[in-house]
């Protein structure tokens, strides 16, 4: 047995830049999960939190540790806790070639 699934996600963010290395700000992340390919909504679930960029001449890192906000189907008051975590820590390393 085989099943599909697709999923759609947006993320945006707003930072403000404190050092010429250093930016803290807040990201958002809205995640769906759809049955076969954006049939019938299985799951979807929104976060936010904070961010730190640190950045050098030749890499940046970004740290963001995002809290589930509001998601359904509803497993833990108002959250998606079946097919989402409650928190997230998210990384990015990128590398200047």
């Amino acid at each position: 047995d085989t099943e599909h699934e697709s999923a759609l996600e947006i993320t945006g963010g707003l930072a403000y830049e404190v050092s010429p290395n250093i930016a803290l700000g807040v990201e958002y992340r809205h995640h769906r999960i759809f049955e076969n390919i954006y049939g019938k909504e299985l799951a979807q679930a929104t976060f936010i939190g904070p961010s730190v960029n640190v950045q050098g001449s030749s890499f940046y890192f970004t740290l963001n540790i995002l809290k589930q906000v509001t998601g359904n189907p509803h497993s833990g008051g108002n959250l998606d806790l079946l097919n989402h975590e409650n928190y997230e820590f998210r990384t990015i390393l990128g590398i200047n070639l």
